[in-house]
């Protein structure tokens, strides 16, 4: 049950989360309590996110029998998707208390992009009426709020202003986990395909995928 439930949280990618925390840590002399709260909320966003994004690929036909990979609560309907979004449900607001502090040290910008990111977590697969992942578009998104977005919010909290080397950080945390999302949609393009999503491996090719 255990291998289930990190096979559904995905436990083994939450580094995408941690590791750019960890380095605005390092590289901008930060506080440990600022670190300690980033940490926790961005792996609750990308949990939310992964959970609610296996309700939504059940429900739509995503993830059927032929589907590859780590199964997943839903898949193997140990849980109901309406269960699993629950859990999603529990996961954002804890982001979103775990965040509070945060935005009384950093102040607006630090709201800002909090909420934005609670909204693409939802808008990943599908929540109110936006589907990243469907189109393609989820590349992009995972290149900025997994890369740029950690090391310059962090880079002004723990400093006070956005240092130029956040950005050249940022730009690499976000490709190596673009790197993630490319091997998942590699792995799943047959069933993707089949159920009318555009992501970047189907729109340019398995062979171009490989290579990007």
């Amino acid at each position: 049950m255990l291998r289930i439930i990190a096979d559904t949280i995905r436990a083994k990618t939450l580094t995408a989360s941690l590791i750019p925390v960890l380095t605005s840590h390092f590289i901008f002399n930060g506080t440990l309590w600022v670190t300690l709260f980033a940490a926790l909320s961005a792996c609750s966003i990308q949990i939310g996110t992964n959970l609610y994004n296996d309700a939504q690929d059940l429900k739509s036909g995503v993830d059927t029998t032929e589907r590859l990979g780590p199964k997943r609560a839903t898949h193997l309907g140990i849980a109901s998707p309406e269960t699993v979004k629950f859990a999603s449900h529990l996961f954002f607001i804890i982001s979103v208390l775990l965040g509070i502090p945060l935005v009384i040290e950093g102040g607006l910008p630090v709201l800002l992009v909090g909420i934005l990111s609670v909204f693409l977590g939802y808008a990943y697969t599908g929540a109110l009426g936006v589907n990243l992942s469907r189109s393609g578009i989820a590349d992009l998104a995972v290149l900025i709020f997994f890369g740029i977005v950690p090391l310059t919010v962090l880079s002004y909290i723990h400093t006070g202003v956005v240092k130029e080397s956040a950005w050249l950080f940022g730009l690499g945390f976000g490709f190596l986990s673009n790197a993630l999302l490319s091997i998942n949609n590699i792995r799943d393009l047959k069933t993707d395909k089949i159920a009318g999503r555009k992501t970047v491996p189907i729109r340019i090719g398995e062979k171009k995928a490989k290579i990007l």
